[in-house]
């Protein structure tokens, strides 16, 4: 009896190690995983402006543009063009423009698997607030 409580025990402790470790980091690729040319399938958020509420703006909508990201680490969003760098689950795209200023964007990656990308982006200060959230299909 000792050894049946005993072996159950164990049995209980490796499978509780084991579904902890297939936690949701195994959800975020890494950088072989994001190179090729996304689907924008889903998006929503808002856009919030203290000042100006006529402005406000809120989407829960279809997407409608791609996204390709090239080994060389460059980048081409429906139409711009930039650079791009994955750190863990932060993916920043930077855009450089003819007149010599620059739009850094940072999103946080929820989701990156070999056909599935989910970015998350915020922005808030004193009189504006942003947020959205995007899904992507690898075409």
């Amino acid at each position: 009896m000792k050894n049946l409580k005993f072996l159950s025990f164990m049995l209980f402790a490796i499978m509780s190690v084991s579904l902890i470790s297939c936690g949701d980091d195994d959800e975020i690729g890494g950088r072989d995983t994001l190179v090729g040319k996304w689907q924008c399938t889903w998006s929503e958020g808002y856009e919030k402006y203290a000042n100006n509420p006529e402005y406000n703006d809120e989407w829960n909508e279809e997407g409608d543009f791609t996204v390709t990201f090239n080994e060389d680490g460059t980048v081409v969003a429906d139409g711009d063009t930039g650079k791009w760098k994955l750190e863990g689950d932060k993916l920043t795209i930077i855009y450089a423009y003819d007149d010599d200023s620059e739009d850094n964007e940072v999103y946080t990656v929820l989701k990156l698997t070999d056909s599935e990308l989910i970015l998350e982006s915020s922005e808030k200060d004193s009189d504006y607030e942003y947020y959205d959230k995007s899904t992507f299909q690898k075409i």
